[in-house]
């Protein structure tokens, strides 16, 4: 699979495994697409967006077919074994909510709120992380750290179920859209007698799914709206402290989570106070409003809320929820995963240059100290600037200084490697992955007794690298960037002198 090798395959590869995950995850592929466009990628275009469609339908049948196949295999009596019924891991249910023109202005107010609380949640959550970078270092520290937070969490869960919890009798019937049995589970049963359920137990024992399918469905039961602050209030501090440990962890559900409780406790509010609303629906807002302020993603996060509950009518509420939280949000800090993503100087451009770049030209943003080699240089000089500076990629320049060309660091150390000074590689030798590292190719006793020889680098450099002037504005150099999914660019003067 060596035609995989390139650059732009390896991005390509990742788009797609992105967009394969969360089309795994919620059985939403289109959302995967458009998450990984809004989020993944520093780089799109049509035939991308086509692997990713097709990467993600097929992951997402993947799963179906695994999942049903196991319920096949786990049902007793007669069943059809034909029948695909689980596209994803995480299946939020059917939303069957509606919602009134006047409860608009609620829900973007709802955004408001989701914003503020999202930018406070990044902005703890960020300072931890940054603590974590300073304090929890070497394996010992990061080993002993998610115990400690596991026992912590564990903690904090048994105390408010056991000291806040109060056992209320149990409904005579089912009530509507319980999907998660949760009034029939351990945890709604925790300190209470026979015919009684434990709210508190209910919320923090049921597992992260079934408390979602519960605040998302459950209706015709009185609901004790202490309860539902104290949930929202310790589920946010929790997954502020739990985000970031070295742990596989995700964020999505923990962020649904949360703010289908906010979300919940405003609709039983606004009932209380009589007012003819869906609270379920106001869960599903609320978790809108969270995940557009944590995340501050827009058109995937509305489409994949809209695949997981299978209700087009709340389309808009859920878009101008997360468009309300998302601007709100962009009032006092970035979304979480771009601040993660600055925190670990991650190299990936974003769809617009910042505001203090715009006035910006080449000449104010350029290396000044070029680092340059003639199209056939000796194997030392070749050595030697590779030891010297850890560019990744070299301007060829004639005597004058003037640009021939552009070769990559690592097709350098390839070529060393093979000893390209005797013989001519092809260009899936070229791009072929190196095993050793810099400092050994660069000590190999072949080179060592060759710096003598002469490269000739006109075979492997590529000879029309993009350029632009000094004066070139950095917008159009951005945008350039993105849209060609460039890595470097020469910035040459009049006479195509390297500057």
């Amino acid at each position: 699979f060596q035609q995989f090798r390139d650059d732009h395959e390896k991005r390509d590869f990742v788009s797609s495994g992105t967009a394969a995950g969360v089309a795994t995850a919620f059985g939403a592929p289109i959302g995967g697409v458009l998450f990984s466009l809004e989020e993944g990628c520093s780089f799109w275009n049509q035939a991308l967006t086509w692997r990713c469609f097709v990467c993600a339908l097929t992951a997402t049948f993947t799963v179906n077919l695994l999942l049903s196949s196991y319920d096949w295999l786990t049902t007793d009596g007669p069943h059809d074994t034909t029948l695909l019924s689980n596209p994803g891991l995480v299946s939020f249910g059917a939303m069957t909510g509606q919602y009134r023109v006047y409860e608009l202005p609620l829900f973007g107010v709802m955004g408001a709120v989701g914003g503020v609380l999202g930018a406070l949640w990044n902005f703890l959550n960020i300072r931890l992380t940054m603590l974590r970078r300073r304090y929890v270092t070497g394996p010992p520290r990061r080993f002993a750290e998610p115990l400690f937070v596991a026992f912590l969490v564990s903690l904090v869960m048994y105390l408010l179920v056991a000291l806040l919890g109060e056992c209320q009798p149990l409904p005579a019937v089912v009530p509507e859209g319980d999907k998660a049995d949760t009034f029939t589970s351990a945890g709604a049963k925790a300190y209470c007698a026979t015919g009684e359920y434990n709210p508190m137990g209910v919320y923090f024992w049921s597992g992260i799914e079934d408390t979602i399918k519960h605040l998302f469905h459950t209706k015709g039961v009185d609901v004790y709206e202490p309860n539902l602050l104290v949930y929202f209030v310790a589920f946010f501090l929790l997954m502020c402290i739990t985000y970031g440990i070295a742990v596989p962890s995700g964020l999505f559900l923990p962020t649904i989570c949360c703010g289908a409780a906010y979300g919940k406790l405003v609709g039983e509010l606004l009932l209380s106070w009589g007012w003819d609303v869906n609270p379920q629906t106001y869960a599903l807002m609320g978790s809108a409003a969270m995940l557009g302020g944590i995340m501050r993603m827009t058109i995937s996060l509305t489409v994949i809320l809209l695949e997981t509950t299978n209700n087009v009518n709340l389309g808009m509420p859920i878009m101008l929820t997360i468009l309300i939280a998302k601007w709100t949000g962009d009032l006092f800090n970035i979304g979480i995963y771009d601040m993660h993503i600055e925190l670990k100087h991650i190299p990936l451009l974003e769809w617009e240059p910042e505001k203090d770049l715009m006035t910006l030209t080449a000449f104010d943003i350029m290396t000044k100290d070029v680092v340059s080699l003639p199209m056939k240089p000796k194997v030392e000089a070749v050595v030697m600037t590779l030891r010297r500076s850890h560019h990744g990629c070299y301007p060829l320049v004639n005597k004058d200084g003037m640009l021939l060309g552009a070769i990559l660091r690592r097709h350098l150390l390839r070529l060393l490697h093979d000893n390209a000074w005797a013989n001519t590689l092809s260009h899936y030798e070229l791009v072929e992955l190196l095993d050793e590292g810099e400092d050994e190719i660069l000590e190999l006793a072949a080179v060592q007794a060759n710096l003598s020889e002469t490269l000739d680098l006109s075979l492997y450099a590529n000879t029309a690298p993009f350029t632009f002037g000094p004066a070139a504005p950095v917008p159009r150099i951005f945008a350039t960037f993105r849209s060609m999914g460039l890595r470097h660019l020469f910035i040459l003067d009049d006479e195509r002198v390297v500057v």
